[in-house]
């Protein structure tokens, strides 16, 4: 059998080199292209660890899954999974000539569709669960926790930190998190949402800070996502904690 993977890699290169293009004026750093970038790399590095095993439970030649899951993870965070389908129409010959078929596609395009969700709707789908493990990997420790803050608005950086910078930034916000009573509740609400990320749990609800949805969070899929990410999920728990002791000590002393 013929070895597709530089093949694969052109095509990937190419698409890559698009996508990037598309993010040159997106101002919002924490879906920009680093963030693509390094969901792309997560995506390496579970199917370096897991990737036969995921192979052989999709039914899938381990090159082919390789080519979809990353892929996705280039795709993820277009505006659409319209705006997907659209790029890749360019590519229909490419596809046909690596005998990745339609039905591979729709895998993808799902993917990119449910992967933000708590829990995906087609849970029997692994290229989502790949996908949504890879996005989810900025989701914890310092960088993790100074994006999601960012992203509702509970802090103000005016640009995406260098990866060595992210637990000094934090540590700036910190008291301001835990001595404003607003800022803490929301930090809570915020942090346990990427807590549950890891483990599972249930998805905040959208109309009551610090209530809960009926939703469950689907936790990580693979062991080699727990494995990568454990060390920083634990920097968010004891945040989280810290910050919940915070809350209780205040409503004590009332």
């Amino acid at each position: 059998m013929a070895d597709k993977t530089p093949s694969y890699r052109k095509v990937l290169d190419q698409i890559s080199h698009e996508v990037q293009e598309k993010f040159q004026n997106n101002r919002d750093w924490v879906h920009g292209i680093l963030h693509v970038k390094s969901v792309v790399g997560y995506g390496r590095q579970i199917l370096d660890l897991d990737g036969e095993r995921l192979a052989l439970k999709a039914g899938m030649e381990r090159e082919k899954l390789d080519f979809l899951v990353e892929l996705c993870c280039w795709l993820h965070d277009l505006e659409s999974e319209i705006s997907a389908r659209k790029m890749l129409g360019d590519y229909r010959e490419d596809f046909e000539d690596l005998e990745v078929t339609m039905d591979d596609l729709e895998l993808c395009f799902t993917a990119i569709a449910e992967h933000n969700q708590p829990t995906p709707k087609h849970k029997n789908n692994l290229i989502v669960r790949v996908l949504q493990d890879a996005d989810r990997g900025e989701g914890f420790g310092y960088q993790g926790m100074i994006s999601v803050l960012q992203y509702n608005k509970i802090i103000r950086l005016a640009s995406r930190p260098k990866a060595a910078e992210y637990k000094e930034k934090f540590l700036k916000f910190w008291p301001g998190l835990v001595n404003n009573p607003l800022k803490r509740t929301k930090a809570i609400h915020w942090l346990t949402y990427i807590s549950n990320w890891y483990g599972g749990g249930f998805a905040l609800s959208s109309t009551k800070l610090g209530g809960f949805g009926k939703d469950k969070v689907c936790p990580l899929y693979t062991d080699a996502a727990r494995k990568i990410y454990k060390k920083r999920y634990l920097i968010v728990k004891k945040y989280l904690q810290k910050l919940k002791k915070a809350e209780e000590n205040e409503l004590g002393s009332d």
